[in-house]
């Protein structure tokens, strides 16, 4: 139940005409909230969200930004992130935030749009990075805050600040929709980041500096073999 009273005051007839704006009251739809796992979470085989084109109520935490918008994240792992198409609401990173956003489907890319923020509740711990391969990357990752441990620089950036990792085998690009790394080739890295799909690619999108790490541990190296042969009369080992 409202009541809406509308009234003009202190008006000066010597300035003219007095115009009033039109006013329009609806009375909203019930929306339901729905998790970002609910949302993302499909069977469909190009990934398109089960409520692609409604209206719904979300929450999480935000674990990243753009210029064009921000990730949020509710809970740690698959399906967990999404990615907002925003250039109203201006919420920090780690806020944790309760918005009203239509689901959208941008070229294979599942995000949220003509949004509203419904609550703020301030700053808040950020999810810890789900670490994982090259080779996991897939529809259930996406928008989900990631850590791939020991991949390898095998493509510098082309003209779109785009470089390639590889991991046994598997390849990904790094790219810079939020921040630009310069790396170095043939180096391995520790990278934490946003998984992302554009221009028919999958991505991860490093957030800042501290996001890209020299991985300090052993690598392997797939163009050599070693051998490891054990002298039983010596007692050593024999590496070849």
């Amino acid at each position: 139940d409202a009541s809406f009273i509308l009234s003009v005051r202190n008006t000066v007839p010597s300035m003219g005409d007095l115009i009033i704006d039109n006013v329009k009251i609806s009375i909203a739809t019930d929306v339901d909230e729905v998790s970002i796992y609910d949302i993302q979470h499909t069977t469909d085989a190009n990934g398109n969200s089960t409520y692609n084109g409604q209206t719904i109520i979300t929450r999480g935490v935000v674990t990243a930004r753009s210029n064009a918008g921000f990730w949020l994240q509710n809970g740690k792992g698959a399906w967990n992130g999404i990615y907002v198409y925003n250039n109203i609401i201006n919420p920090t990173l780690g806020d944790s935030i309760l918005i009203s956003a239509t689901v959208s489907e941008y070229f294979d890319l599942t995000e949220l749009t003509s949004v509203s923020l419904l609550e703020n509740f301030g700053n808040t711990t950020l999810p810890a990075p789900e670490i994982i391969n090259i080779a996991d990357v897939n529809e259930s990752y996406e928008g989900v805050l990631c850590k791939l441990v020991d991949v390898q620089c095998t493509a510098l950036p082309d003209q779109y600040n785009t470089w390639q990792i590889t991991q046994s085998g598997n390849n990904l690009y790094v790219d810079d929709d939020i921040y630009f790394f310069t790396p170095t080739m043939n180096t391995h890295y520790d990278i934490t980041g946003i998984i992302h799909y554009s221009f028919s690619e999958w991505k991860i999108l490093p957030r800042s500096d501290n996001d890209v790490a020299i991985h300090t541990g052993i690598n392997s190296d797939e163009t050599n073999n070693i051998t490891i042969n054990y002298d039983a009369n010596s007692k050593n080992l024999i590496i070849k």
